[in-house]
Order: structure tokens, then C-alpha cells, then sequence
């Protein structure tokens, strides 16, 4: 037994696994849309997605409404998954911030967006996997916000207060 959660990694790998599909099928109504639905005709400013920051900026007429496996949203998730996709040079960032559509053209960007956004910590929230496999411990601040172990606070990872109140 090598296991965070006291049962077997084989357990793990499959509590794991079922969370991601159940994302994948929550998010994508079960891989039918890849792009967020509300937002592939509108123009509406809800579905920009834009956030000023001089790290991951925005790029002018570009949208970073949901796309993808787990329908990735905004500019300072698609810079730095686009800077970890195109191996991290200086200018690998701008790749995704200045085509996003690419997350929904290509699959492997598709679910390699989903990977790595399980995988990565959404500050000041946990990694998706941390919490899946108990490497996640809830402390005082996080309880006091109902953020405990367990499959509901990988849904707060993905969409925050859209969902979760």
C-alpha cells in the first residue's frame, strides 16, 4: 500500500480517473461542446474573460471564455498553460493568449489544457489532484469558506463561486 488516502494506488488511480471524466462530461455535457455554449456567437462582455495583468495580458480582440476538456477560462489560465504547452520560452505564453480557439480546435490541446489545469494549484486553491488523492489538507481558513476534502471542492477549483455559492 502506497497510497495518501490509506487504501491502494490502485484505488487512487481510479478515484482519480472517475473525477476527471466526470468533469470532462459536466463541463463538455459529455465531449458534445468544446467551446462554452453561451459564448461561441455572443458578443457579450460576460463571456471575455479578460482580466487586466501585465503577466498573462490580454490580447486585444481576443475572448477567453471556456474551451476545451474542461472548458479553461480566462487569460491568466491560458497564458500559463500556453507557456507550459509550447515549452516555456519567453514568448510562449502569447501563443494561447493570442489564439485561444486553439484549446478547442486541436485536441490535444484540448485535454492537455484539462491535464494541466487538475494538476496545477488555482492560488489560493489546491490542485484538482491534490484534493483526488488526499494530499489535501483543508486548514482553519479553508473550512471557515467550506472548502473541505472530497469531490465538491474539485468542482469550487473549476468554477469558483459560479457554482458554488
Amino acid at each position: 500500500m502506497n497510497s495518501t488516502t490509506g487504501l491502494s494506488v490502485d484505488y487512487d488511480c481510479k478515484h482519480e480517473i472517475a473525477a476527471i471524466l466526470a468533469h470532462i462530461k459536466h463541463e463538455t455535457d459529455s465531449l458534445k461542446y468544446v467551446n462554452e455554449v453561451a459564448c461561441v456567437t455572443s458578443t457579450e462582455s460576460v463571456c471575455t474573460y479578460n482580466s487586466a495583468s501585465t503577466i498573462w495580458p490580454p490580447v486585444d480582440g481576443q475572448r477567453y471564455f471556456g474551451r476545451g476538456a474542461f472548458q479553461l477560462s480566462w487569460n491568466y489560465n491560458y497564458g500559463p498553460f500556453s507557456a507550459q504547452a509550447f515549452n516555456g520560452g519567453l514568448d510562449d505564453k502569447l501563443v494561447l493568449l493570442s489564439d485561444p480557439d486553439l484549446v478547442a480546435s486541436d485536441g490535444f490541446y484540448a485535454f492537455a489544457s484539462a491535464m494541466w489545469f487538475y494538476m496545477t494549484p488555482q492560488s489560493p486553491k489546491p490542485s484538482m489532484h491534490d484534493v483526488m488523492t488526499g494530499y489535501f489538507t483543508p486548514n482553519a481558513y479553508d473550512l471557515s469558506i467550506n472548502i473541505q476534502d472530497g469531490f465538491g471542492t474539485t468542482i469550487h477549483i473549476i468554477n469558483g463561486g459560479l457554482e458554488c455559492g
